[in-house]
């Protein structure tokens, strides 16, 4: 009995290609140009690029048009081109698994830039309107993640930081929820000049009735915001951090101005930061059970 055969005893994996190539997906492509499948096997790879490199799954063998998104979907023709009514392979997976990045080349090793795998897996999950977990475990270095549509991120252990002088973690324009494996275990590290989590669009009510902004058990480390709204001057929503710590912001961990909001701060730290928020009469501010500790230079302060 072949590795294969025992990795999927027991299942109902019956009809599974097992082939002397490597299987990986360049070979999946190529095979799909050369009529290797049928509409209904299911095709095992052992990786995206390499054996053992995140990738590795099951793809069922479908007929019908698709667009490959080099993660959970592949094409005959490669990284988007459709299936055109054709063949294609798509990855076994439920919502609830999560969008992995490292399905889309996302090597998690805190020195590769690993934005364009990122940003993949949240475009693919939402083209497919589903709600999106992507749970990635790992240090990862990424420039910035575009947030265009309600997301939901699981994040594992690990540190998100940034590869660019200024630029922000995420670029946000519609509801985001973002939950940490906990905030000792894991950080979002921009830079000096940058900004975690950056409002950047005006949300249309017609499709946000309910704005809101939700992140908790994340360390926020570095750069010169935490969370700044003032690129939606019309932002109205919810902002709500819990279990939460700041550390070494630059500026204001929390940028309360610009907007009128609400903001909610439940159980969360503000360590050696400029300025933990500034309270304008145009927003709201609940803190409760909160931290503000002091640094030898600045005061980490409510203003």
């Amino acid at each position: 009995m072949s590795w294969l055969d025992k990795y999927f005893r027991g299942s109902a994996a019956t009809n599974i290609v097992e082939q002397a190539d490597s299987r990986l997906y360049a070979v999946l492509r190529a095979n799909l140009a050369g009529a290797i499948y049928t509409a209904g096997q299911k095709v095992w790879a052992p990786g995206r690029s390499a054996n053992d490199d995140g990738g590795a799954g099951t793809f069922t063998c479908l007929e019908g048009t698709a667009t490959d998104d080099g993660g959970t979907i592949l094409t005959a023709g490669g990284l988007g081109v459709s299936s055109a009514g054709g063949l294609f392979l798509r990855r076994d997976f439920s919502a609830a698994d999560g969008m992995n990045p490292a399905w889309f080349g996302a090597k998690l090793d805190g020195a590769t830039n690993d934005t364009a795998a990122h940003q993949a897996a949240i475009d693919a999950a939402n083209i497919r309107a589903i709600p999106l977990h992507v749970a990635w475990s790992g240090d990862t270095l990424v420039s910035t993640l575009t947030i265009a549509h309600p997301t939901h991120i699981r994040l594992g252990k690990g540190k998100i930081t940034s590869n660019d002088a200024t630029a922000n973690l995420f670029e946000v324009g519609a509801n985001l929820k973002i939950e940490g494996h906990n905030a000792d275990d894991v950080e979002l590290r921009p830079k000096t000049g940058g900004t975690a989590i950056k409002l950047t669009a005006d949300w249309s009510p017609a499709n946000y009735a309910a704005q809101r902004v939700l992140v908790s058990d994340v360390t926020i480390k570095g750069g010169d915001y935490g969370f700044d709204p003032s690129g939606a001057p019309a932002f109205s929503g919810q902002a709500h951090f819990e279990r939460c710590q700041f550390y070494f912001i630059a500026q204001q961990a929390i940028k309360a101005s610009g907007s009128a909001y609400w903001l909610h701060l439940d159980h969360s730290q503000f360590w050696y930061c400029e300025m933990a928020y500034e309270s304008t009469l145009n927003v709201e501010i609940h803190a409760e059970r909160c931290v503000f500790a002091m640094s030898a230079t600045a005061s980490c302060s409510v203003k």
